[in-house]
């Protein structure tokens, strides 16, 4: 089947002459990525992959290509980063910050997990019995041995001498000639299974598969149960019934998108969950283990498409899940519009685009409005359950936008000032690449505010270019200092004695638009900054004895937002932030 012709848009990040580019990620139009150096030739695109392996496409086959460094180079850059004296601490989590970059990137170059190995292989060369190690090298534990695998897992359970066994516990058990655990070996006898890492009856099993018992005794999947009474419920609440109500292990879509988009969206929230889970230290395996569980029931997903059926949705769910009335008349006159609540409780979207004739619709502004606010969204949700609601507008913003990029090549959904910079930037032909050209564009045009600005902002001050350098801001910490981010995004906020004069001028400073066209009009009309006025000279106390009272909206206050949110990066990056945005400012500039 012939391919789509390539998109202008997309063939422009394209070279034309026949000369090679370092290329990061090539996404081609089936929606595949790959990894490699690009050489372009008329009509052709020829990649070399690791190894120097190379392949050669026709250049209509390619969406868009995101150059920056190759994930093996990057890889061994980390490795010559790692100080020759370092500690077996330090050794041992540099070594596995690499390996967890290889194992992110592996899904685009699946040849690079023999470079993750060697990773893991030098943490176990100093720590043999390291978990994260012994696991990425697909080895399996029993008692207190680690194998290479189930073969020498079992062979060792045979052929285990009773001196070595027996004072640990361990019986061997006649049915299968193995040493088992005693207790293990009693639990059998009674008819139990293992099952999650327990010993279980089975109906104790059928309960940990999600399995419930109906009203007339039958064990049916619970999630099955919850789905056909959510749907009644929705078909009693706005007087139709869904065409599609499905749930996955986090995410239940109440969707008015055919069952094949529903899919495509529930599998998409899915990924995009278990990636911004993994990128801020709380990787989904961990649930397992006893670790972090985020969400219990699936989170509603109400994908409602039309302005109509989602005032009905505000009318009757709305006073249930506590949305105040006058947000509630606030989202009836918004087309496009979602709400979440970081409950979880509802989620619901409206593409806001009217039915055609013959009941048509828009079938690609419909899948972009869902994509894009679902992922968005699920960054924010994600925060949320991290630091327990505790994240200021700008880290909230940032995370939205990181997932939205990521998974959805753009950044439409919430951010509050319509700007012409959206405008130019955030749309359907989105890519990461267009994102870091922007704030190139920005830093070069002295137009991107100083993080200590945007830290004081609330999130409706928020300018849109604000919101995308929060994301790049973000991104930076995760490439650049992803173990310390893993560390810093569980951290409260500390509280602070001063704020310094640096702070007051930035919360002054942050109330001035920067897009020049808003700043222009607000000077035409005689607007001076909120609270503008003489610095001062020395620091102010803001907390302890002899602390100065604050009020609400004060320069001053915002000001406590900005020294707050740098002595936060402060506890486990030990740099001034003015070195680090500094050292931000070189990275974006690589960017492409």
């Amino acid at each position: 089947m012939p391919r789509p012709p390539l998109p202008a848009a997309a063939a422009a990040l394209l070279l034309l002459a026949a000369v090679p580019a370092r290329a990061d990620l090539i996404r081609f139009i089936d929606g595949t990525t790959t990894e490699g150096t690009v050489t372009q030739s008329p009509g052709s695109v020829k990649i070399k992959g690791y190894k120097g392996k190379t392949r050669t496409f026709p250049a209509s086959e390619i969406k868009f290509v995101e150059k920056g460094e190759l994930s093996w180079d990057v890889a061994a850059r980390m490795a010559r980063e790692i100080p020759a004296d370092a500690s077996d601490s330090l050794f041992i989590e540099k070594r596995l910050e690499i390996a967890r970059y290889l194992k992110e990137r592996k899904q685009y170059a699946p040849e690079i997990e023999e470079l993750e190995r060697k990773e893991y292989e030098q943490v176990l060369r100093k720590s043999p019995d390291h978990e994260e190690a012994r696991l990425g090298m697909g080895h399996v534990k029993w008692g207190k041995w680690w194998f290479k695998n189930e073969k020498d897992r079992d062979q060792f359970r045979k052929t285990a001498r009773p001196e070595e066994m027996e004072p640990l516990g361990y019986v061997r058990y006649r049915k299968t000639g193995l040493w088992e655990v005693k207790e293990d070996v009693e639990a059998i006898e009674a008819g139990k299974v293992k099952h999650k890492g327990r010993w279980m009856t089975e109906d104790e099993k059928r309960i940990a598969d999600g399995y419930v018992k109906d009203d007339k005794g039958n064990w049916v999947f619970a999630k099955d149960l919850k789905d056909r009474e959510s749907a009644e419920e929705a078909e009693k609440s706005l007087g139709e019934k869904p065409p599609t109500v499905t749930s996955s292990e986090h995410f239940r879509f109440i969707s008015w998108l055919p069952a094949g988009e529903t899919a495509q969206m529930k599998e998409l929230a899915e990924k995009a969950y278990a990636w911004v889970r993994d990128a801020y230290g709380y990787p989904l395996s961990a649930e397992n283990e006893g670790g972090e569980v985020f969400i219990g029931d699936p989170i509603d997903v109400f994908a409602l498409l039309e302005d109509g059926r989602k005032n009905k949705w505000l009318d009757s769910y709305g006073p249930r899940y506590g949305i105040p009335p006058n947000i509630i008349e606030y989202k009836k006159g918004r087309t496009g519009a979602s709400w979440h609540s970081l409950g979880p409780v509802p989620h619901f979207i409206s593409s806001g685009a009217p039915a055609e004739k013959n009941r048509q619709r828009d079938k690609e502004a419909d899948l972009y409005t869902v994509g894009s606010n679902v992922t968005s969204m699920i960054g924010r949700i994600v925060l949320d359950r991290i630091r327990g609601g505790q994240q200021m507008p700008w880290l909230s913003e940032g995370t939205g936008l990181v997932t939205e990029i990521r998974f959805h090549e753009t950044a439409d959904c919430c951010y509050v000032s319509m700007t012409k910079y959206r405008e130019e930037v955030a749309d359907k032909a989105g890519s990461k690449a267009k994102y870091f050209d922007f704030m190139k564009q920005q830093t070069a045009a002295g137009l991107d505010r100083p993080m200590r600005q945007i830290f004081t902002l609330e999130l409706n001050d928020l300018d849109w270019a604000d919101s995308v350098k929060s994301w790049s801001f973000i991104e930076f910490l995760l490439a650049k200092y992803l173990g310390e981010w893993k560390q810093l995004v569980r951290r409260p906020f500390p509280e602070v004695e001063f704020i310094t004069p640096a702070h007051v001028d930035a919360a002054i400073k942050a109330k001035i638009p920067k897009d020049p066209l808003a700043a222009a009009q607000a000077a035409s009309k005689g607007a001076k900054p909120k609270d503008e006025g003489p610095l001062p000279t020395e620091p102010i106390r803001v907390s302890g004895p002899g602390a100065v009272e604050v009020t609400e909206e004060s320069k001053e206050q915002r000001a406590i937002r900005a020294a707050q949110a740098e002595a936060w990066l402060g506890l486990c990056i030990q740099k001034p932030l003015d070195e680090l945005e500094s050292e931000w400012r070189a990275w974006i500039a690589t960017r492409q």
